[in-house]
């Protein structure tokens, strides 16, 4: 009978192995591989008490020496905004147009309609039935410094107050009602202003709001995933390695929920300010297991208090590594 048993502990592992290396070898061969894969940096705007109707919206970059006549032509203008009819299904009126793309006060210039900012894609169309809209502006020519500007109906131009990025993927509201008319922009700039870089501050019209939110939000979810999936798997194993005491599944538990907590902060941090594609997701979730199995196998042979320390140590390196593969899983999904 004791034969036996310890001839079914290796059976068992050679099954999770081989079940952990079809799960890389699926990875490698079905995760997507593209020349302009990755996140880009980006700016949602979030508009609220806008008028109803056409409005359009864009982003003012700061190019005092600007010639939009000059300017090499934009990928964004020449391909979407020259259309005679606009592949969304709808036309440009002129007017509103023209005052987005002639726009310039204190060398401030249009980024996408006026042709000011290169390689920076979005639109500036939206239709308003209830004072929202929110539209998106990505890529590399994402600015870190900008202003937002709106266009009604009526003629009317609202301008923020300067904004600057500071996340990777910023989400900023604007709010029309504060923001200011072109005169009255103008007669706040100065001379100093008008030839060098404007300061950078956040003002009432344009704060970065909803951010933390939405990263608490989307990480929360992220952490309750993950460590729930972890718990579960590596609580099987814990089972199945024959290590289920009452005093090894308070370690258990305690030490998953502390390193899953430091793993979601970590990936939180690394796409608030880097951004984070399906490469970048799995050198961080390598490096992550890395420094996890560097603490949870001294702390598992340690601390755990039945069977042999080689059979502790064995469970923490197929726990892990089942977790790692549920990570890779996870990215794939």
């Amino acid at each position: 009978m004791v034969s036996r048993r310890r001839a079914a502990a290796p059976a068992v592992v050679k099954r999770l192995a081989s079940l952990l290396i079809a799960v890389f070898v699926c990875s490698a061969f079905f995760v997507p591989a593209k020349a302009d894969t990755g996140p880009k940096p980006s700016i949602t705007v979030k508009a609220q008490n806008l008028p109803k109707g056409e409005v359009y919206m864009d982003l003012l970059v700061y190019r005092p020496d600007y010639d939009r006549d000059d300017a090499l032509s934009d990928l964004w203008y020449d391909r979407w905004l020259t259309y005679p009819s606009h592949p969304k299904g709808y036309s440009f009126n002129e007017e509103m147009l023209s005052a987005l793309r002639d726009f310039d006060v204190g060398g401030w210039h249009s980024a996408l309609a006026g042709n000011a900012q290169p390689v920076l894609f979005g639109d500036v169309y939206c239709y308003v039935d209830s004072g929202y809209a929110e539209i998106e502006y990505s890529y590399f020519g994402t600015p870190d410094v900008f202003k937002i500007i709106v266009v009604t109906e009526s003629g009317e131009v609202r301008v923020s107050n300067t904004v600057t990025r500071k996340a990777f993927q910023a989400v900023i509201s604007f709010d029309y009602e504060k923001a200011l008319s072109p005169e009255e922009l103008s007669a706040i700039e100065t001379t100093e202003a008008a030839t060098a870089p404007p300061p950078i501050h956040i003002p009432d019209s344009a704060v970065e709001s909803g951010q933390f939110g939405y990263y608490f939000k989307t990480y929360s979810l992220q952490f309750l995933e993950t460590c729930g999936l972890t718990l579960l798997i590596e609580g099987v194993l814990l089972l199945i390695f024959k290590l289920g005491s009452k005093r090894n599944w308070v370690v258990f538990l305690v030490t998953n929920i502390a390193t899953q907590l430091l793993f979601t902060a970590a990936t939180a941090v690394c796409s608030f300010y880097f951004g984070l594609g399906w490469f970048e997701y799995i050198i961080l979730l390598v490096i992550s297991e890395i420094i996890i199995f560097a603490v949870e196998i001294p702390v598992f042979a340690r601390l755990f208090n039945n069977n042999s320390v080689r059979r502790r140590v064995l469970y923490a390196i197929i726990a892990n590594a089942a977790s790692c593969a549920l990570g890779v899983v996870l990215l794939i999904r």
